[in-house]
């Protein structure tokens, strides 16, 4: 359903580190309401597979206690490229790359062919995209979730920022992308999964279904754990148990 639903936050507080509503038992309380198509925009699968809706490999790991996963789909290294314009002082850090939507893997050892590190004359709008990166810095810029195959980027991205991807997947390894320590010096251009084109829209249908969309800001910061409480509730009536 796409209306709104209230949010209730309790959370135990020090004196005089924020202002807000104190309520019985030295702890506060905010509420407030969010709409369904207000989720964060800075979370992204890195394949379809990890969006699919007949695998569940995102809802089988966080609805169940212990979380369940896939070792089949389980990410075990990764490499992630944002599109840049300024100048950088580390160019051992920038490539020109080709990123496709719909990349096919290669087995450890492997390689891609050479149609795919020509120039794109004319990129297919949210399929392939072309264009100098840089290689972001895992813990720094951005967060990896292995057994759900997303990535969660500490800072907003814009909408003409391009991500691309290089990732080793399961337990033979195979490979989307090229990784850096691969690149020859024949390589004037590396090959890219594309995850995020610019203008990302709903009519890129295989690019959209790649934005995770059930992730909500909560607007709070430095929560600490110990006797905080969320509930979450739908017309004034309260979900039992949210999947949190």
């Amino acid at each position: 359903k796409m209306g709104p639903f209230k949010l209730t936050a309790l959370a135990s507080q020090k004196k005089g580190e924020t202002k807000e509503v104190a309520v019985s038992g030295g702890a506060t309380s905010q509420e407030y309401s969010v709409r369904a198509y207000d989720y964060s925009e800075n979370h992204y699968f890195i394949d379809e597979i990890y969006a699919d809706r007949t695998l569940n490999l995102f809802e089988n790991f966080y609805s169940n206690i212990p979380s369940q996963y896939n070792p089949e789909y389980k990410v075990n290294e990764i490499e992630v490229w944002k599109s840049i314009n300024q100048v950088v002082a580390d160019q051992s850090k920038i490539r020109y790359a080709n990123c496709f939507i719909d990349l096919l893997p290669i087995s450890p050892g492997g390689s891609y062919p050479d149609s795919l590190k020509e120039a794109l004359e004319n990129p297919r709008a949210g399929k392939e995209e072309t264009g100098r990166f840089l290689l972001l810095q895992e813990g720094t810029d951005y967060t990896l979730h292995s057994e759900t195959g997303y990535i969660s980027f500490k800072t907003s991205l814009n909408e003409q920022d391009i991500i691309g991807v290089a990732f080793k997947q399961g337990p033979s390894n195979f490979t989307y992308g090229q990784f850096l320590n691969t690149v020859t010096q024949n390589d004037t251009l590396i090959v890219l999964k594309l995850i995020k084109p610019k203008n990302l829209q709903p009519t890129y249908e295989e690019a959209w279904s790649l934005r995770l969309k059930n992730i909500y800001p909560t607007g709070a910061r430095n929560v600490k754990p110990k006797g905080f409480e969320f509930k979450i509730s739908e017309n004034g009536i309260f979900f039992k148990s949210p999947f949190l």
